[in-house]
Parts: structure tokens; C-alpha cells; sequence
């Protein structure tokens, strides 16, 4: 269980129930703790308290916020953000000063800040007109051009008749709103290497929807439709409204048995419709297995995965989250529903 985090941190973030969803201020809490277990030197909760009190501080330090994000620069761009969310969120309700407007503080995020950029610039593909950030961050606005640019007259025919056939399909709208924090540890932070692009819209499909393994390892590309600017289904109901993405769901015979809608959440790393478009774009898909094996040099086979990679995938991350027990975690106990 998340050690508690001091009341005056807690009831910052409380108050923030109204403004904010349960995944979002779930992962505000994830950040506190990581900040006071940096600062303290431990996930203890009691020596976090204890060393406010030594010091007599309400807050830890502006110098410690400069060092802790010194130390966490090579977390990416978006997770970043949120630490500064959060931090920024419990200051400004007590009315004290904004530790991002401090000297110290507003230099090392403009450091930081300037070494992403850097790093987007080099990771930036040959040929590509997209950088990293964008393609990961932007993911759904840039599948619509490469959809038009990859799929012909006839894959286009195949959409319309997805529409019409998805309103007698069985529906489900993905929800990472009660994703636990052990849930959330277990999706990577969004990253450019092939097998984090992959599996995290892999991982986020298991833990948001009800859709099996077999289910996931089926899912081809021609199967996923952006959300047309038009309202396509009269009787859409007002979540699958807020899911610009769709995914056809196909038995066994290959006929189509339900429809995955993809929310885009509020939280980029917990976002599975960025997620699976930003894989799309990143891999240049246009047909075939939407998850695909890797070589170990990274590049993509035309082969899709079986059903056992994800638990594989599952337990590989369990292995790199401090705390987790790698033989604990299936698809199962991935699962939020």
C-alpha cells in the first residue's frame, strides 16, 4: 500500500477533486512521494514528517525542488510536467510563493527543459518531418494524415462499413480512472524506442479494457478507425463521445464481435488512444498486426505477437519497478475491470 503522505500535502490535493480526475491526481500523489523519498533518502513516511519538523518547513526546500529535478532530467518530457504539476498544485493552495518563479528553481527547469529539446532534435527520425515529443504527445492529430496517406479507396469503403456495423456490435469505453498505483507503475513512461512505444499501448489496453490477450494480439491496424469530425452513431453515449479512437474486436472466423472506444485521458502516460495512434505513426503502419515482434536490433517484423508476450512484457516491467514482485503481476492482475 502507498505510504500516506503529510496532511498538509494530502489536503492539497484533495481539494483538487472537483478540477481534477482520480488517474490525475493519483499520479500527483505518485509524485510527492517520489519527491519526499528523494529528499528524505526514504520511502519511510513517518522520516518524512519527522524531517519537516526538524526543520521546521511546511514544505521541503526550494534548493531540494532544483536538486530533485536535476536528478529526475532523464525522466521523460511528460512525466516531468506532472512533477511540476503537482509540486506547483500543493504551493499555490496555501498561497505560497510559486517554487517555479524562484531563481534556483526556474534556472534548472530551464535547463532541463533545454535538454529535452536537445534530445528530441537527435532523436528525431532521418527523413521524418515529426520529432519524438510530437509524435508521442500528438499522436491521434498526426493519425489522421497518415491514415489518408496509407490507406486507399477501398480500405476507406471498409471504414464505412465498420461504422455501420459498430452499432450492433457490443461496445466498451477504456477508463483509467481506477487504475491503482501498482497498476499505474506497471504502464512505462512514455519513451521513442520501439518496445516502449509497443508495449505501452499494449499494457494500457489490458489494464483499461476487458479485452482478452488473444483479443489484443488480434487487433490489426485495418481494424482501428480515428473518429470521423462527424458524430457517426446518433445513440453514442457521452463517454464514447470523448473517445476519438475505435478498435474493431474479430472472433475467430475473423468477423467482427465488438468495438474497443479509446478515451483520451487526461494524463498523457495513462492515455491508451495516444498511446496505440503514437505506436501507429512511430512504426509507420499501414496493415497487418497492430503489435509486432521486434528483432533485438529493435526493428519491426511483419509478425505479430502471441498472446504469452504479454505476460512477458507484464513481468519484465514488474522486474524494473522497485517494490513490485515480478511473479505477482499476470494480464489478470493487470487488468482494472
Amino acid at each position: 500500500m502507498p505510504s500516506q503522505l503529510p496532511d498538509r500535502i494530502e489536503s492539497a490535493l484533495e481539494s483538487g477533486e472537483s478540477q481534477y480526475s482520480t488517474t490525475t491526481l493519483q499520479s500527483y500523489r505518485a509524485a510527492w512521494r517520489d519527491f519526499l523519498t528523494w529528499w528524505a533518502g526514504t520511502r519511510n513516511a513517518d522520516a518524512w514528517e519527522l524531517r519537516l519538523e526538524e526543520e521546521g518547513l511546511p514544505l521541503p526546500p526550494f534548493e531540494a525542488i532544483a536538486g530533485y529535478l536535476q536528478d529526475r532530467k532523464d525522466m521523460a518530457w511528460s512525466t516531468l510536467t506532472g512533477r511540476r504539476q503537482a509540486i506547483r498544485l500543493v504551493h499555490l493552495h496555501y498561497d505560497m510563493r510559486d517554487p517555479f518563479e524562484q531563481s534556483e528553481v526556474r534556472k534548472t527547469w530551464a535547463e532541463v527543459r533545454k535538454q529535452k529539446q536537445e534530445e528530441e532534435s537527435a532523436s528525431r527520425p532521418i527523413g521524418s518531418d515529426h520529432g519524438a515529443a510530437e509524435v508521442i504527445e500528438n499522436g491521434l492529430e498526426l493519425l489522421k494524415n497518415h491514415f489518408e496517406g496509407r490507406r486507399g479507396r477501398e480500405d476507406m469503403s471498409e471504414e464505412e462499413l465498420f461504422r455501420r456495423d459498430m452499432q450492433y456490435l457490443p461496445q466498451e469505453v477504456s477508463s483509467a480512472e481506477d487504475l491503482s498505483p501498482a497498476q499505474q507503475d506497471l504502464i512505462p513512461e512514455p519513451g521513442f524506442d520501439r518496445k516502449t512505444m509497443r508495449n505501452r499501448p499494449l499494457l494500457l489496453l489490458i489494464a483499461t479494457t476487458s479485452a482478452t490477450r488473444t483479443d489484443v494480439v488480434g487487433i490489426r491496424v485495418e481494424d482501428v478507425h480515428l473518429r470521423s469530425e462527424d458524430v457517426f452513431l446518433q445513440s453514442e453515449s457521452s463517454k464514447t463521445k470523448e473517445a476519438p479512437l475505435q478498435i474493431g474486436l474479430r472472433d475467430d472466423e475473423g468477423n467482427l464481435e465488438s468495438v474497443l472506444h479509446l478515451r483520451r485521458e487526461p494524463e498523457l502516460r495513462y492515455c491508451p488512444a495516444q498511446a496505440v495512434a503514437s505506436w501507429i505513426v512511430r512504426g509507420d503502419l499501414a496493415e497487418g498486426p497492430l503489435f509486432r515482434s521486434l528483432t533485438p536490433q529493435g526493428k519491426l517484423k511483419d509478425s505479430g505477437i502471441q498472446p504469452q508476450a504479454i505476460n512477458h512484457a507484464i513481468r519484465r516491467r514488474a522486474e524494473d519497478v522497485e517494490g513490485l514482485d515480478s511473479d505477482e503481476w499476470t494480464t489478470r492482475r493487470l487488468r482494472s475491470r
